[in-house]
């Protein structure tokens, strides 16, 4: 990569990676109820303007392996299904980008892709976590409430669900649409608005992570959810080999409630640990291969979080219905100051 590639690239990347360690915790904390939509979907436009910007797909690989090194760095509680999501992302990314010759249609497939995964990731651990049972009560509940209004007794499941993944899909189609348009409207944004780019003169500084320590009464109560999980298990698996050893409630809501807890506990005490105890390893020798990368990434992010919210402080001052796109214009103009020639050439 030349020099302009390789800027757009670490800064894209550390868009990225600010905005997968920082700005879902920033979205929880303002009570924005489509966090998962809005992170997800930017996702893609970084993907995208990785695709246009970089010299290789493989490009597109190696800043999704920095996203996952600093995310762990970052957000090191961060749970393995965060790291699998970015994981994800940036794989379809490189597929997509590697095989689609048009670069607008390439960007909507993965906008479609990524968001349906996250959909239907959403739905499959409901499943595994409550059971089917738990769409049969949520079928049976809203049969009942709409029945005291006098309509039909049908499945309404299935409408819910398919509201739910036409929301995700919709979303995809929205912010694959975006990353596929993003690059041009740089150049236009510098052009029609030179009067947004801001003077960089801010003093960086240096931002220390240190990692909480587990308390005694946190080992304490793990210890014990872990007893309690094992006394279940056996109790639950007794049945099988002995029918009179029916000791567990069979009430639909006590299965529920048990299932979910053998479930949950089971992966955050026992298969979420020995997941991330291997993948911690992986990160050790990545974070140790891609030092030089890491550092380059993460010396931007000063700058890029100082711009972002330099740009969010001017769209505050806009309307309820503009501030997006103000602040969309205003961090794209600055973390972008020169607009390299594109990679898909004749392909948009």
């Amino acid at each position: 990569m030349n020099t302009a590639k390789k800027e757009h690239f670490f800064r894209i990347t550390a868009l990225w990676a600010l905005s997968e360690s920082m700005l879902g915790g920033i979205l929880h904390g303002l009570k924005i109820p489509i966090t998962g939509i809005l992170v997800g979907g930017l996702a893609v436009v970084y993907i995208c303007m990785l695709a246009y910007y970089t010299s290789s797909r493989k490009d597109i690989l190696t800043a999704t392996i920095l996203v996952m090194l600093i995310k762990g760095l970052l957000a090191p509680h961060s749970p393995f299904g965060a790291y699998f999501a970015v994981f994800f992302q940036g794989a379809m990314g490189w597929l997509i980008f590697s095989t689609v010759p048009s670069f607008r249609f390439g960007a909507i497939l993965l906008g479609l892709i990524n968001l349906l995964e996250s959909a239907l990731q959403k739905l499959i651990v409901t499943t595994i976590v409550f059971g089917q049972d738990v769409w049969v009560a949520l079928d049976e509940f809203v049969s009942y409430v709409l029945g005291q209004f006098g309509v039909s007794n049908e499945q309404y499941i299935w409408t819910i669900l398919a509201v739910y993944l036409g929301i995700y899909s919709i979303a995809g189609l929205f912010f694959g649409w975006l990353g596929g348009t993003v690059p041009n409207r740089i150049a236009q944004y510098r052009i029609k608005y030179p009067d947004l780019i801001f003077d960089t003169n801010f003093i960086e500084t240096d931002e220390k992570i240190n990692p909480k320590k587990k308390s005694r009464r946190k080992k304490i109560g793990k210890k014990l959810i872990v007893w309690i999980w094992v006394i279940l298990l056996i109790l639950l698996i007794m049945p099988i080999f002995n029918s009179d050893l029916e000791l567990l409630p069979q009430q639909r809501i006590a299965q529920l409630l048990i299932r979910s807890f053998l479930v949950i506990a089971g992966w955050l005490f026992i298969i979420g640990p020995l997941l991330m105890n291997y993948f911690k390893s992986w990160m050790a020798k990545k974070q140790s291969d891609m030092s030089k990368d890491i550092s380059q990434v993460l010396g931007l992010m000063p700058e890029t979080k100082w711009i972002v919210k330099e740009s969010w402080n001017q769209a505050r001052n806009q309307t309820k219905f503009n501030q997006f796109t103000y602040f969309s214009k205003v961090l794209l103009i600055n973390l972008f100051p020169e607009n390299e020639k594109r990679n898909y050439t004749n392909r948009l």
